[in-house]
């Protein structure tokens, strides 16, 4: 019996080229029995070379980059950066003067003739009005509170000392 026997030529031909192909895809991806015998042998051991020496190439003379300083690769008009402004000098420390050294005194004047007296220890006395300086601190204003000084960040008030009765009760 002829298994070609109810088809046609084109038909034919497509069997056997699809036959061919299985057989072939069959061969390739099955392995042989013969290639059993080839897992008792050792594998060969890997050749471990060491790489080749680093020689680094001479460095050029750094004159030879004054071009590129000169005109600058990723600034759009190759114009060099403009210097940065020079740092502002040091402010001064601001020494203020010993507060316990003043004791107030009194106040004086309405608010646009405002003056208070303070007395340093040492006996002299001070005159002094809004916006004057002495020591360092600088009178912000005066008012029935005492006066309010102020130096760097520091705020302070110079207030007239409560008297203290010392006399027995009796």
């Amino acid at each position: 019996m002829n298994v070609f026997a109810g088809i046609g030529v084109g038909q034919r031909i497509l069997a056997v080229t699809a036959a061919a192909g299985l057989t072939a895809a069959v061969i390739a991806f099955f392995p042989s029995p013969l290639r059993v015998l080839d897992l008792f042998d050792t594998p060969p051991a890997p050749e471990i070379k060491a790489p080749p020496p680093l020689v680094m190439a001479p460095m050029p003379a750094l004159a030879t980059f004054d071009a590129i300083a000169e005109r600058p690769l990723f600034n759009a008009d190759r114009k060099p950066d403009p210097l940065p402004p020079p740092p502002e000098p040091p402010k001064p420390a601001i020494v203020l003067g010993d507060l316990t050294q003043y004791r107030l005194l009194g106040i004086t004047g309405d608010r646009q003739t405002q003056r208070a007296l303070v007395q340093k220890a040492g006996g002299s006395l001070l005159t002094l009005k809004p916006g004057d300086v002495f020591e360092g601190w600088t009178v912000d204003s005066i008012g029935a509170s005492g006066v309010a000084i102020s130096g760097g960040a520091r705020k302070e008030i110079l207030a007239i000392p409560k008297a203290q009765n010392r006399a027995q009760s009796p």
